[in-house]
């Protein structure tokens, strides 16, 4: 019989700047599964193959002795997934963050002080949101998406008056909230720089590069 991968199954049992932001991200990107004939829960994340890094960041945080796996999705995605099955680790997810199973269409924000809700906020963008300029006008923009009441809690966390109304996307059902311009700059400032939070890099070099050009002009 195979040995069972090993991990730290008790990772989320405290809530820190790290353990909010990856709950965020698997808030956004993760989903849990439970099979009660087995009385067990296992956790799914997949990324992007150009984030395999990232995702092994998360395995090395919770300890965990595995490769992540492989795969190209029907419609040609390159992807790269892990799972670890425990349900204590599960549990506390749920309890800690409010993360269950079937969350895609319903998943609320937990209930967290405001110094996890930024860690939390930036998993989640770092999931389901971007930073991206808008080439023709010069101006750095913002967008994430989910349920209406997760994108409603980002909006209302964000230290901002909000130039945009969220807007549901006829196909998907998900929801999206957007700025653009100063509005996207203050809540990069806003979420930028929290200790001991894992950036996914590559989602926040459009608001550095926003920064270079307001300095050079």
């Amino acid at each position: 019989m195979p040995r069972k991968a090993r991990f730290n199954t008790q990772y989320f049992n405290d809530i820190t700047n790290e353990t909010a932001y990856w709950a965020g991200f698997i808030a956004s990107d993760g989903c849990i599964r439970d099979r009660r004939d087995k009385n067990s829960m296992t956790l799914q994340l997949g990324v992007s193959k150009r984030d395999e890094d990232h995702l092994r960041k998360f395995l090395s945080c919770i300890d965990a002795e595995k490769e992540p796996t492989f795969y190209t999705t029907k419609q040609g995605y390159e992807t790269v997934v892990t799972s670890v099955s425990n349900k204590d680790f599960c549990m506390a997810l749920q309890v800690n963050f409010n993360i269950g199973p079937r969350k895609s269409l319903t998943y609320e924000f937990p209930t967290l002080e405001d110094e996890f809700m930024a860690p939390f906020i930036v998993g989640y963008i770092d999931g389901d949101g971007s930073f991206y300029r808008d080439k023709r006008r010069d101006s750095l923009c913002f967008s994430v998406a989910g349920t209406y009441q997760s994108v409603s809690s980002i909006r209302d966390f964000l230290c901002i008056t909000p130039d945009r109304e969220i807007e549901k996307h006829v196909i998907s059902q998900c929801y999206y909230y957007r700025e653009t311009g100063s509005k996207a700059e203050a809540v990069r400032r806003q979420l930028s720089g929290l200790k001991n939070v894992p950036y996914l890099q590559r989602k926040w070099s459009a608001g550095l590069l926003m920064d270079s050009f307001s300095t050079m002009n």
